[in-house]
């Protein structure tokens, strides 16, 4: 019984991507599943928290990153490198420009970008909740219109928003 609770133990570390004797683990391609039931095949996978240096993330290419806390780009540009995936598990960003290279962004609903402009190129649908868009406010306009504005500004003409709920709008929208 112990030793079934220690591999448990063990697993568990080793798939949230903690660091054991000062070693980062990387995951293998069947232990890192998207929100969508998608793998990301053949990626390392690097957790991003507090203690994550803010000048030193988001630099190896084909790697998973977990978002865990706010990030606050101060206006700078975050290019990110080529292949990477950034999973939002209750972190966002704000203040700045996400430059995405094939990029995968991987967050459930809810406001993953505050004041965020979008360039480069990423290989996903995007939720028009990621922009700060809520059924329950009496107007949504601005939010999707600067959803929509973002993405006409990546490199690849199939940007797509989805809406998934109904969003009460005053104003015009701009397609």
């Amino acid at each position: 019984m112990y030793r079934i609770l220690l591999f448990s133990i063990f697993l568990l570390l080793f798939q949230k991507g903690i660091a054991m004797n000062g070693q980062a683990y990387k995951l293998s391609h069947s232990d890192v599943l998207l929100q969508d039931g998608t793998q990301s095949l053949g990626k390392g996978y690097q957790v991003i928290d507090e203690s994550s240096d803010s000048e030193d993330f988001l630099v190896k290419p084909n790697m998973l990153y977990d978002i865990l806390v706010d990030i606050d780009l101060k206006g700078k540009v975050l290019k990110l490198p080529e292949n990477c995936s950034i999973r939002f598990s209750g972190g966002s960003l704000s203040n700045g420009i996400l430059w995405g290279q094939s990029t995968y962004i991987d967050a459930p609903l809810y406001s993953i970008f505050n004041n965020i402009q979008l360039g480069g190129s990423f290989s996903n649908k995007f939720y028009i909740e990621w922009f700060g868009a809520n059924s329950l406010y009496e107007d949504n306009s601005d939010i999707i219109n600067h959803a929509i504005e973002q993405l006409h500004n990546l490199d690849y003409a199939g940007g797509v928003l989805v809406l998934t709920d109904c969003y009460k709008i005053r104003n015009t929208i701009y397609l």
